[in-house]
Formats: structure tokens, C-alpha cells, sequence
């Protein structure tokens, strides 16, 4: 009886040595699978966090890209900003310049209109001198010449004992007195018409004047005489074969 006894405990035992072996064995697998499952979900995570790490560094390259472009797209404003200031500066500083120069012309223009006298007397000291005289015939009658050109002669204006005086060589002499500006001289002459065709020497009363053919003013106003005109009556008297005849020339006295 004893032993049967000890043979059912010892069985008894063995039994619960089984079963705790048996326990051990799946808590071990229940462990090794829960750590299997935490591992592959760190793995998951690591891989969810690498994977987010990397979109936000191409966001990141992203936004630095855009800010790049929003700070060139800011220094295009910029520099614009500052070329239409620019712009408009000048743009100011014309229409500025161009009120001042209207300004200008408006004060000129209230000078007008001049009147320039074309006068000789400024200029009677600077008329001595040698001159070429050219004539052209204006009207003719009575003389045998009429219809002829006059060939271009030397006239001197000189310095007489009482003024001013106009020679024309072998012509005429003829003292010269300012009226008005002008100067006028009267004389006889026996050359200025060749004698009547039966040889009788003519005579004629030679009426000359003398006046500003142009004066020039410069930006300062001050006139210069630029030409110097003339006119020539020539009354010829009866001689001879030769009625009475008269001629007028128009003239120009060139400084040579």
C-alpha cells in the first residue's frame, strides 16, 4: 500500500512537472511573439520617422526655394521701385527744365516785335575804306548807253577835310552828309555818261545815297553792319547833238 502510494505521488508529480513545462514553453512563445510584433512595429516606426524626416527636409528644400524666390521676386520689386523713381525724377526734372525754358521764351517774346533802325549813324566811323561798286541799271531814257551793264568800279569812302566824302576814280567826287540815317551826295560829272555822238562832252548831276543794306544783332544785341546799298540818279543835261536823259542804278558797295 505504501508503494502504491509513493508510485501516485511520484506520478503526481511527474503530471506536474509536465504541465509547468508545458506553461513555461507557451509563455515563451507568447513572449518571443509579442517581442517579434514590438520589434517590427519599431522597425515600422523607424521607417515611418526616416520617411517623415525626408518629406520634411524636401519641404524644407522646398521652402527655401520659394523664400529664394520670394527675396528675388522683393529685389525685382526693389530694383523697379527704385527704376521708376528714377524714372519719374526725370521725368519731373524735364517738364521742370521745360517750364523754366517756356518761362524762357515767353520773357524773349515779350521783346517782340523790334524794331531795328537801319541807320548808318552807329557805324560812321567804320565805313572809311575801299569798296567794290556794282550798278544796275533801274530806268533809263534818253541816253545812248541805256540797256548797257555798268562794269563793277572801285568807290573809296574817305575822310574829307569836312566829313566824309565817296570817291569813284576818273567819275566822281562827292562830299556825303548823314539825313536820317543815310548818307547823300550831290555832284557834277562829265564822265559818269560818255560825250553826245557828235563828240560834245556831257554834264550831269549825280545824286548818290548811301544806307544799311543788313546790320546783324547777336544773342547779346549788339548790331554789326553786314552790307552797305546805294543808289545812283544821274540827270544829264542837254549838250550838242545830246538831249536831256536820266538814268537811276541801284547799287551795292562790297569792302574789298
Amino acid at each position: 500500500m505504501a508503494l502504491v502510494t509513493l508510485s501516485a505521488c511520484s506520478g503526481d508529480d511527474d503530471d506536474d512537472d509536465a504541465e509547468t513545462d508545458g506553461d513555461t514553453t507557451e509563455e515563451e512563445v507568447a513572449e518571443d511573439t509579442a517581442l517579434a510584433t514590438a520589434q517590427a512595429d519599431l522597425e515600422q516606426a523607424q521607417a515611418d520617422l526616416t520617411a517623415a524626416n525626408s518629406t520634411i527636409a524636401e519641404q524644407e528644400e522646398q521652402i527655401s526655394d520659394l523664400n529664394d524666390e520670394l527675396d528675388t521676386a522683393n529685389q525685382a520689386a526693389t530694383d523697379a521701385q527704385a527704376t521708376s523713381a528714377a524714372e519719374s525724377a526725370r521725368a519731373d526734372q524735364a517738364e521742370a527744365d521745360l517750364a523754366a525754358l517756356q518761362a524762357e521764351v515767353e520773357a524773349f517774346e515779350e521783346n517782340f516785335p523790334v524794331t531795328i533802325p537801319a541807320s548808318l549813324e552807329p557805324f560812321a566811323n567804320e565805313l572809311v575804306g575801299a569798296y567794290t561798286l556794282t550798278l544796275i541799271e533801274a530806268f533809263c531814257d534818253g541816253i545812248a548807253t541805256c540797256g548797257q551793264q555798268r562794269p563793277d568800279v572801285r568807290a573809296d569812302i574817305i575822310q574829307g577835310p569836312a566829313g566824309l566824302q565817296l570817291q569813284v576814280p576818273n567819275v566822281f567826287t562827292t562830299g556825303l552828309f548823314m539825313v536820317n540815317g543815310s548818307l547823300f551826295g550831290v555832284t557834277d560829272s562829265n564822265a559818269i555818261v560818255g560825250p553826245c555822238a557828235d563828240g560834245t562832252q556831257t554834264n550831269s548831276q549825280v545824286s548818290t545815297t548811301i544806307f544799311a543794306d543788313g546790320i546783324t544783332v547777336d544773342t547779346d544785341g549788339t548790331e554789326t553792319l553786314s552790307g552797305l546799298g546805294a543808289s545812283v540818279f544821274v540827270a544829264v543835261n542837254p549838250a550838242g547833238s545830246c538831249d536831256a536823259g536820266n538814268v537811276f542804278f541801284a547799287g551795292t558797295l562790297t569792302p574789298v
